[in-house]
């Protein structure tokens, strides 16, 4: 049965279909699609395509170019390490995952501050989901990792790229 009948048979039951959850049926189906799409990894697409978009605007700069290697390099390292866990892992990459490495793609190509509010603009152009809590909470996860560096105060807290001491990211 492919996952999309599944989908379609834990709609019409009590919300489950065996001991998988809704969202854990509508994840097997966008990886079903993803697969068929040629994408390595979920979001690998989105994530080339905010590359490609930031490397053309770093590029047109006068002094672009360290700028375009730094991004290239810190694609290739991101993408290595979802391409890594997808080999690594059962049988795919966690969308979770996926959706965190492109959240600190584009943080990482864009900069400045980041809140709730900013990461529902960016999955509203890139397809992700754009509910406040999911985008709070990767947020709150990149900050664990520590890849990001909190501020201000509950109600208007954002967040920023950790930078080394020589202000480098």
């Amino acid at each position: 049965m492919s996952a999309r009948a599944d989908i379609l048979a834990g709609l019409t039951a009590e919300g489950t279909v065996g001991d998988l959850t809704p969202e854990e049926l509508v994840d097997a189906h966008r990886d079903e699609a993803l697969a068929a799409d040629g994408q390595a990894y979920p979001g690998e697409l989105a994530m080339l395509r905010t590359l490609v978009r930031t490397l053309r605007t770093a590029a047109r700069e006068d002094n672009g170019l360290p700028e375009v290697r730094r991004l290239l390099v810190s694609h290739a390292a991101d993408d290595g390490a979802l391409r890594a866990a997808r080999a690594d892992g059962p049988d795919r990459v966690s969308t979770r995952e996926a959706r965190l490495a492109q959240l600190l793609d584009a943080i990482r190509t864009w900069g400045g501050r980041w809140s709730s509010g900013s990461v529902q603009q960016l999955r509203r152009a890139t397809g992700g989901p754009v509910q406040r809590g999911t985008a709070r909470r990767d947020l709150i996860e990149l900050t664990r990792r520590g890849h990001l560096a909190q501020h201000g105060p509950a109600d208007g807290r954002y967040y920023t790229l950790k930078t080394r001491k020589d202000g480098r990211p």
